[in-house]
């Protein structure tokens, strides 16, 4: 849905069969990892090494997310699903992450989802509890970004709508990914290193919650345009003979190429 917004390449596996497709991400591919200042102009440069390439930038932005969404937690009190987690098994213990399934009509299609919701949240007055998406954005050089430690007391908004163009693609992937959930707000926390070359250690500078409608209003989002997107992409795929493709993104490239799966 946000795939005209990837400035890095991607992939996802479709199998297609009697009318059905089912997409999903290759098996040790990047797909879930978040990107870091893709959408900038002055993105991390390719063939950077050490701590702020593209890979490393990459691994440590979803190492701080994967973190950060459990250390916000209250732990002692959990919500429980009417359905158990699909991913446990027996007494094993697994991140604490709820999963919700969830079906479309697009026009002539039908589609299915997995969506996932990180935390609940009690309402003040309300029996109904809140659903909560939990992300981080990150700063990892002061100079590139203009030093969080120094705007995000009183510039906080001229923070978030610049994290909004520099990481344009990877703010519409959970933006469209928590009104696909139907969280009711967006913990979203400011994460910086503890020196820039060091990319192991981090402190979080600031927390905030706001509700989906309202990162829309700053990105100017329109859920409807990504559901055309997907739509095209849908009708495209449907072209293709029954089958197990791998779907490719090339960096500087606008279209996606198609590959049969032997």
């Amino acid at each position: 849905m946000a795939m005209s917004k990837a400035v890095y390449p991607w992939d996802i596996v479709l199998v297609k069969k009697n009318g059905k497709m089912f997409f999903d991400k290759r098996e040790k591919s990047a797909f879930d990892y978040f990107t870091v200042n893709e959408n900038s102009h002055d993105p991390p440069f390719d063939d950077a090494v050490g701590v702020n390439g593209p890979k490393a930038l990459r691994q440590e932005a979803t190492f701080i997310n994967q973190n950060f969404s459990q250390q916000v937690l209250a732990h002692q009190s959990k919500y429980k699903f009417k359905t158990r987690n699909p991913f446990q098994t027996g007494s094993e213990r697994v991140a604490s992450v709820g999963y919700k399934y969830q079906k479309w009509g697009v026009e002539n299609y039908t589609v299915y989802c997995r969506s996932e919701i990180d935390s609940v949240a009690r309402v003040k007055d309300s029996k109904k509890p809140a659903f909560v998406m939990i992300r981080a954005l990150n700063e990892y050089d002061p100079k590139v970004t203009g030093d969080w430690r120094k705007q995000l007391e009183n510039q906080r908004g001229s923070v978030l709508a610049s994290e909004t163009n520099n990481n344009n693609f990877k703010m519409t992937k959970w933006l469209a990914s928590a009104l696909i959930a139907g969280v009711d707000q967006i913990c979203l926390g400011y994460v910086c290193r503890l020196t820039p070359k060091d990319n192991y250690n981090h402190q979080i500078l600031q927390v905030n919650m706001m509700t989906p409608r309202d990162l829309v209003k700053t990105m100017k989002f329109r859920m409807d345009i990504m559901w055309g997107n997907a739509k095209q992409f849908f009708d495209k795929c449907m072209k293709l003979p029954d089958g197990k493709y791998v779907i490719m993104k090339e960096t500087g490239l606008d279209n996606v190429q198609v590959f049969s799966v032997p």
